[in-house]
């Protein structure tokens, strides 16, 4: 299944990947600074960006972030099934951003996006995130989202470096109130 559509905010445009991406997405895919906060191993070729993108293809819950006034992929935001703990209802939202577009609130446009979105077509109890301990720029974003902390998992899983590294957990529940997930608007 493709992702047959896409979601647009003020600045941005949550698409499909495609291989006409290739070289936007290596630009920050080869990034370690980059990868490493999403768990990704670093790209060392155009042939890894590429395998991403097929295998992206395949998946209907995986998007690219372009930024519609340079009509270029700045990143990318997926949901899939909670890597900890599976279940029913549940799912996890991850997000990678270009290092040059840290800081102009890009990230959060996106995620926040997305949650408004995926909140009106899927049938999610509660969404999941996670970070490195170390990761305090996601740390914030996804307080900035509205999540809420959870805890530490211990020995959660295997980084880049096949160390097995804690993760920060947080998660936001749907409100029936609203029928949607409540999203900060700040």
């Amino acid at each position: 299944m493709k992702i047959t559509y896409a979601i647009e905010s003020e600045r941005l445009l949550l698409r499909a990947f495609d291989l006409g991406d290739l070289e936007d997405l290596y630009a920050f895919a080869s990034d370690d600074e980059v990868t490493r906060n999403a768990g990704w191993k670093k790209h060392s070729c155009l042939a890894d960006s590429a395998d991403l993108i097929l295998h992206a293809l395949n998946k209907p819950t995986e998007w690219a972030i372009v930024l519609k006034s340079e009509n270029r992929v700045i990143g990318s935001l997926g949901l899939s099934e909670d890597i900890l703990k599976p279940a029913v209802g549940k799912c996890m939202v991850g997000f990678l951003l270009a290092k040059e577009y840290w800081g102009f609130g890009y990230a959060y446009e996106a995620t926040n996006t997305l949650l408004e979105y995926i909140s009106s077509i899927y049938d999610f109890e509660v969404i999941t995130a996670y970070h490195y301990l170390d990761n305090r720029r996601s740390e914030a974003l996804i307080k900035r989202l509205g999540f809420t902390y959870k805890g530490i998992a211990k020995d959660a899983i295997k980084n880049v470096d096949d160390e097995i590294v804690d993760l920060c957990c947080y998660e936001k529940k749907k409100s029936y109130d609203y029928n949607t997930f409540k999203v900060n608007t700040k």
